[in-house]
């Protein structure tokens, strides 16, 4: 069976179906990673500005912080007295945590890391005025807003900015108690910008590196689809042919052996024989038409003891026991006493079946009923025990000896006719056996063809990967 153009397109399908999952798997991971990236960004703006926030706090709580004014230092000029002297004239300025943040804000900037802003609407210091983005984060974070980022060009280099509210406090009372504002009020808000050129080309790094693993993965994904999928495609399509062939040829020898079995049967019941198939436990496989038609199709599964004795128990001369013991076509006569009182004689030629391993797998056994035949022949005993009678009679009675003698030969042609038509009858017998036999051996072959042409089906499908279809009995 060529691979047709349906099942081509569907395979290819297939296979694109998978590459497309696996890009879109690296696509997500790629995506996950650029959001983990940003996500570092942002919680490094965040701490930033909650580490500021800290040390605006402790600075506020003291109530600003006093540091010796050294030679060029100068005052905050929007603090009422922000310098003291000590009593030695040593002067001390006043740092707020307003001008503490820009001080420390340039300093970050000096090193390059990041810059803080401190702003508001409602400015003390024009220093901290805020700029454009600045001014639409304050005005947002009036309606409600709790912070913004944004990622902008500055001076060349890109940056990450990133500005939440400043909330009026007890520690903010003493520099801005005069402009009205209640606690809680938002008062402002302390912007933090991030170098973001070093993010943006761990991104594109990472972009880059996942585009070359999806277009590696993409290359192996096709070459592996196609010298492997492809392939076993195509040899599952050869294999399904030898199968199909295999099959049809199993079919046509399962039809010539029914033939066959049928002629076999025709045969057997036209010489009034019984003929069934047993097992190695003994148990019947398989009975003729002639003990169908006696009623006996319930004893398939049963012994044959069970049939002929009546007993599940099976003797220790039984031809079947014998033909399995010794591997060979075994013939015995036994008799069996009927329900009414008689006794029926039957000759059993028991022949055994083989596998391709020359082991016994089954016996073939061919029942005749000879009763008349073993009547025949006890009545001939009689008769010629008669004769031996008389003729002892005739040896002691001289006057009767010419009398005797002719009783005698008279006896003795009427033994011989009879001795002449047992003959005929056994040769008539024994040829019916004979072809009996015969057609015992081609049914046999038949039945050794069809084991190994299953067992032939059975290892081209393990061979292709799938499960055995036929049970081979051994």
């Amino acid at each position: 069976m060529k691979l047709t153009h349906k099942v081509k397109l569907g395979t290819l399908a297939a296979g694109l179906v998978v590459i497309l999952i696996m890009l879109a798997a690296i696509l997500s991971v790629s995506l996950k990673q650029n959001e983990m990236i940003m996500r570092s960004a942002y919680l490094s703006a965040e701490g930033y500005f909650e580490s500021i926030v800290l040390t605006r706090r402790w600075n506020a709580h003291y109530g600003g912080i006093y540091v010796l004014k050294k030679e060029g230092m100068r005052s905050n000029p929007y603090l009422e007295n922000p310098d003291i002297t000590t009593a030695d004239g040593v002067v001390y300025t006043k740092k707020n945590p307003a001008l503490m943040t820009r001080e420390i804000s340039k300093l970050a900037k000096q090193f390059g890391t990041y810059q803080y802003h401190i702003t508001s609407l409602n400015l003390i210091n024009p220093n901290n005025t805020p700029d454009p983005w600045e001014r639409e984060s304050l005005q947002a974070f009036e309606t409600g807003v709790k912070e913004v980022t944004q990622i902008t060009e500055l001076e060349g280099n890109k940056i990450y900015r990133f500005i939440r509210p400043l909330l009026y406090e007890k520690g903010c009372v003493s520099c801005h108690a005069k402009q009205g504002y209640r606690l809680g009020d938002v008062r402002g808000g302390i912007s933090v910008s991030l170098p973001y050129n070093g993010i943006e080309i761990a991104i594109k790094k990472n972009q880059y590196q996942m585009f070359v693993l999806a277009g590696s993965i993409a290359i192996v994904m096709a070459l592996i689809f196609y010298f492997v999928v492809w392939q076993l495609m195509k040899k599952l399509a050869t294999t399904t042919d030898i199968v199909e062939t295999e099959k049809n040829n199993l079919r046509t020898a399962q039809i010539n052996l029914t033939k066959e079995r049928g002629t076999l049967d025709d045969i057997v019941s036209s010489i009034d024989a019984d003929l069934f198939l047993v097992d190695r436990e003994q148990k019947i496989l398989w009975i003729n038409r002639r003990m169908k038609e006696r009623g006996l199709s319930d004893t398939i599964g049963q012994t044959c003891a069970k049939i002929y004795d009546n007993t599940d128990i099976i003797p220790e001369n039984c031809p079947i026991a014998l033909a399995f013991k010794h591997e060979k076509t075994t013939q015995k006569d036994r008799s069996f006493l009927q329900p009414d009182g008689t006794i029926r004689w039957h000759s059993f030629t028991c022949s055994p079946v083989k596998d391709n391993f020359n082991n016994i797998i089954q016996v073939l056994s061919l029942v005749h009923d000879i009763t008349d035949r073993k009547q025949m022949e006890e009545s001939l005993n009689e008769r010629v025990e008669e004769l031996a009678k008389t003729r002892r009679a005739t040896l002691n009675m001289t006057e009767d000896l010419e009398e005797s003698r002719k009783e005698a030969e008279k006896r003795t042609v009427e033994l011989q006719t009879e001795v002449s038509m047992r003959k005929k009858v056994e040769g008539e017998l024994r040829q019916n056996v004979d072809e009996l036999e015969r057609f015992s051996r081609l049914a046999v072959g038949r039945e050794k063809q069809m084991i190994k042409l299953k067992e032939e089906i059975n290892e081209l499908l393990s061979h292709a990967g799938l499960e055995k279809k036929y049970k081979i009995v051994t």
